[in-house]
């Protein structure tokens, strides 16, 4: 089974680059069999996706905000947060007029849960992650 779904992979393109070993592709992570899952607590993430959704829209809106938790020390130990602190205020901050400012934006986001239980009878949904920029895999569903 995972001979083939590698062969699928490799001819339908969903390959990304191996760390460390540029120009060197690998099988993009699948997965070949589905894992059960608790209704109500697939119907919870459901229900809970626009509100997060909102949240991180209207955060990502915030300058001021976004500026006061990012920028400073957090920006100074991340060059890389630093470098999209700098960027936002360019954008966003600075020339009301700018076409960026003015247009809509699109967030592509992807929230990451796990079921957390006590005694392995009831599940709790616990969200561990919600990804903005980490969302590229989205392209390579078939």
């Amino acid at each position: 089974l995972a001979s083939h779904a590698n062969s699928y992979a490799s001819a339908h393109g969903l390959q990304v680059e191996r760390r460390n070993e540029p120009l060197t592709y690998e099988c993009a992570p699948i997965s070949l069999l589905p894992n059960a899952y608790p209704r109500q607590a697939f119907e919870r993430a459901q229900t809970l996706a626009a509100p997060f959704n909102q949240l991180v829209d209207r955060i990502s809106r915030d300058g001021d905000f976004l500026k006061q938790t990012l920028g400073g020390s957090v920006s100074q130990a991340d060059p890389y947060t630093g470098k999209l602190v700098q960027l936002y205020e360019k954008i966003y901050m600075q020339d009301e007029t700018n076409f960026a400012h003015l247009a809509d934006r699109l967030g592509v986001h992807r929230s990451d849960y796990m079921l957390n239980s006590a005694d392995k009878a009831t599940f709790e949904l616990k969200q561990v992650e919600l990804n903005t920029i980490a969302s590229s895999f989205a392209g390579l569903s078939v």
